[in-house]
């Protein structure tokens, strides 16, 4: 009931609910151990729409400046290399604060939420954490959340401890109207990033190969017809795995499933394509097959590899 709850808060409020999301949930500190993606948070358009979008963003990736006075002591020759220009990122920051709203408080937060393993790691969302509190967080809370009732005398590690004591308080006011995308974990975020893949050029080549065999090929050939299928697939580059369920005893007789591994590269933007695709036949009653189904499957070919194993010991 709570999830249909969420959902419809999420609708209300002119949220969309990503397709990569479990459900949208209320965000508290235990959150944090969900939140792997500032962008997992849907107050933030990863396309800039408003202010705060454009902040994070240039936050996300800090300005550079270039420092000349760089020196590797294994190499004494001077080198320039780039590095985070502090002013500019001070004023990125001071900006996030001066908006002075709950969703500028959470980003200002964000370091003090991770726990002590993940504000060490150097993921691009730690990092952007570390970040926003390294160039000013406590700071642009003080300044517009506390009212400046921190003095600015204290020392680095006073002033950041008396900021943070201060800011518990607000938290449960500010973090109230805030939500998150929980996004999928283990096979149902498999399958959703193949479903971002256009099959249709892969099973085009199953669909030729089955085809052609299924027409040439007699009725009790069967497991030649199987063998012929998997030589003719390991012609294919984009073919990295392909595998039949016949050796499961349990499986149908006159259903035969074909588990086929892909992977390729999408040619504009180089990105790697990972997709598993079950290709199922059924032979009738005059003991002719045809493909009747074509589905996605993570672990379609490494399950029944390891049943097929079982079976055979």
């Amino acid at each position: 009931m709570k999830k249909y709850l969420f959902c419809f808060l999420a609708i209300f409020s002119g949220i969309k609910l990503s397709a990569q999301c479990e459900a949208i949930l209320p965000f508290t500190q235990e959150s944090m151990k969900d939140i792997h993606d500032v962008y997992q948070f849907t107050f933030l358009n990863k396309t800039p729409k408003n202010k705060l979008d454009s902040l994070v963003h240039q936050a996300m990736f800090p300005p550079k400046k270039i420092d000349s006075n760089y020196y590797d002591w294994n190499n004494l020759d001077a080198r320039v290399v780039e590095v985070i220009d502090p002013i500019k990122m001070h004023a990125i920051v001071d900006a996030i604060g001066a908006l002075q709203t709950p969703e500028a408080f959470v980003i200002l937060n964000l370091y003090w939420l991770l726990d002590i393993k993940n504000q060490g790691d150097l993921s691009l969302f730690s990092t952007f954490c570390a970040n926003i509190h390294y160039f000013g967080g406590a700071v642009a809370i003080n300044k517009y959340y506390l009212y400046s009732s921190v003095s600015l005398e204290l020392k680095y590690t006073p002033f950041h401890s008396e900021v943070f004591v201060k800011c518990l308080p607000l938290r449960e006011k500010y973090f109230k109207d805030i939500f998150y995308c929980k996004r999928l974990q283990g096979d149902a975020m498999v399958m959703y990033e193949m479903s971002k893949t256009d099959p249709k050029p892969f099973d085009q080549i199953i669909e030729k190969i089955l085809h052609h065999y299924l027409e040439t090929m007699n009725p009790d050939t069967t497991q030649l017809f199987r063998d012929s299928v998997l030589i003719a697939l390991n012609q294919w580059p984009v073919i990295q795995d392909a595998l039949w369920d016949d050796c499961n005893p349990s499986s149908k007789s006159d259903t035969n499933r074909l588990g086929v591994y892909f992977r390729s590269k999408e040619p504009h933007t180089g990105e790697e394509i990972s997709i598993l695709r079950v290709y199922t036949l059924v032979t009738n009653s005059s003991g002719h097959q045809s493909l009747v189904n074509i589905a996605y499957s993570p672990n379609f070919i490494s399950q029944t590899r390891q049943n097929c194993e079982q079976y055979e010991h």
